[in-house]
């Protein structure tokens, strides 16, 4: 009997110390001050750094000292995995894309392990809705693989301004929900646009010299370094692929009227693309009939996605882009082709809720929970003694465990939410008179059971 309640004792003390390490830490860290002390390796190199990233934030030419160290970082070569060895990324061989899984992984790091809802840390949330003009002639599968595309899009743009856990998610076939906690209008007044500027969109040529190095140094005049993602199809690893590509595109996005996946002879995919115009028929020949033999890049705000090689000239608009193409590398270049963001979205609804505001409401309903529970607490306490007592450690018990739950599987903690935990701990109390009662009952012999009978 003793080694059963030892052992569940031990059980229940592992399962409490597992919750709460959870939720270590406990609140969000200011960035600034967490990277300060957070290298592990050539600490005084990496405060130098540091200054640098801080002289960048005064002088506006980045937003934030996690923007600014990312800048410097691309802008000399820099690897700052070197700073913080505790952190393996041996593997990436890209360097802007090692740092950026870098920034992310410490960004996170400084937040707290239970996030948090607009209502409780403040923040901005907005809808986005495309136009009835440009959705209504597409495909209903076409306008929802097209949307989450352009959240994708977002999310990347969200990434490189510094913004921690944004929440976008696309929200029935024509509208973009957006949460950025923690984001004030106040402090970032042009955020809002930043999301939702229409993507550029561009065919540009690469160079005919493969790079042999990542010294900026030897990159052509008008050219600059892109680099393409391709996976190897055997091991599933994906490998970074460098291109001198010209800085000047030859075509834009608005010239393109459709794209689509098809299957060749060969059982394989490949994408089909169409002209919007004749200004866009002529000069897709012209470029094609210049350059065949040549590389024709398709960048999207920015990114290298493919670079397929021109194989003659295209007189008539109507291309086709063959390649080792798996159906989701076909049906994501389609996307892309198809241009998500070549429209402005139109704002239909935002809410801010200030930090003050947030804060207040945080204050008071934890005032309330504790007010609330604290009573609960002393009238158990009171009237059942140390069986209230230990009705009290099973609840508190029991909040823990869902906090640390909530935290495990990055849940988001609300209002309603702490409504709710109240709400559980109130079924606990409830549920534990009921037995204390009964076995109160039971105990002085005041029981229902009866032997007479009553009646006929």
């Amino acid at each position: 009997m003793f080694s059963k309640v030892l052992g569940k004792s031990i059980l229940s003390i592992v399962v409490l110390l597992w919750a709460f390490w959870s939720l270590i830490p406990l609140s969000d860290r200011p960035f600034n001050d967490f990277i300060a002390h957070r290298a592990t390796a050539q600490v005084n190199e990496f405060s130098g750094l540091l200054s640098q990233a801080k002289l960048r934030v005064q002088l506006k030419q980045s937003p934030s000292i996690f923007v600014a160290l990312k800048d410097i970082a691309r802008i000399e070569k820099i690897d700052l995995s070197s700073y913080f060895s505790d952190i393996k990324l041996q593997d990436i061989k890209n360097l802007d894309k090692k740092n950026k899984i870098l920034m992310d992984t410490l960004l996170r790091e400084s937040k707290g392990r239970l996030k948090q809802g607009l209502d409780l840390k403040g923040g901005i949330a907005f809808t986005l809705k495309i136009a009835d003009n440009v959705t209504k002639e597409k495909d209903l599968n076409l306008r929802r693989s097209q949307l989450e595309k352009a959240a994708q899009i977002m999310r990347h743009r969200l990434d490189g301004m510094g913004v921690a856990e944004p929440v976008i998610r696309a929200r029935g076939d024509d509208e973009i929900e957006i949460q950025l906690p923690g984001i004030s209008m106040q402090d970032n007044p042009e955020i809002v646009d930043a999301v939702k500027r229409p993507a550029k969109l561009e065919f540009r040529l690469v160079h005919e010299d493969r790079p042999h190095s990542l010294d900026p140094q030897t990159i052509p005049i008008g050219y600059e370094l892109l680099f393409s993602e391709s996976e190897n199809y055997q091991t599933g690893e994906m490998k970074m692929i460098p291109y001198y590509v010209k800085k000047i595109p030859e075509i834009t996005g608005k010239m393109v009227k459709n794209a689509h996946t098809t299957l060749n002879q060969y059982g394989g995919f490949e994408i089909s693309l169409e002209m919007k115009s004749q200004e866009g028929v002529d000069q897709f020949a012209k470029v094609t009939k210049d350059n065949i033999g040549r590389s024709l890049g398709i960048v999207l705000d920015g990114k290298l996605y493919s670079a397929p090689r021109i194989n003659c000239e295209i007189p008539n608009g109507m291309a086709s882009i063959s390649g080792h193409f798996s159906q989701r590398e076909a049906l994501e270049l389609t996307n892309i082709l198809n241009n998500p963001l070549e429209f402005e979205l139109i704002l239909t609804e935002i809410q801010e809720i200030g930090p003050s505001l947030a804060e207040g409401a945080k204050r008071n309903s934890m005032y309330a929970t504790l007010l609330g529970v604290g009573l609960v607490i002393l009238f158990m306490i009171a009237y059942y003694r140390i069986s209230g007592l230990v009705a009290v450690f099973t609840i508190l018990a029991n909040i823990l465990i869902v906090l640390g739950l909530m935290a495990m599987i990055e849940a988001t903690l609300t209002l309603p939410g702490v409504a709710a935990l109240v709400l559980t701990a109130g079924m606990g109390v409830d549920s534990n008179s009921w037995i204390f009662e009964r076995t109160r009952r039971m105990s002085s012999g005041k029981t229902n059971a009866s032997g007479t009978c009553s009646g006929l």
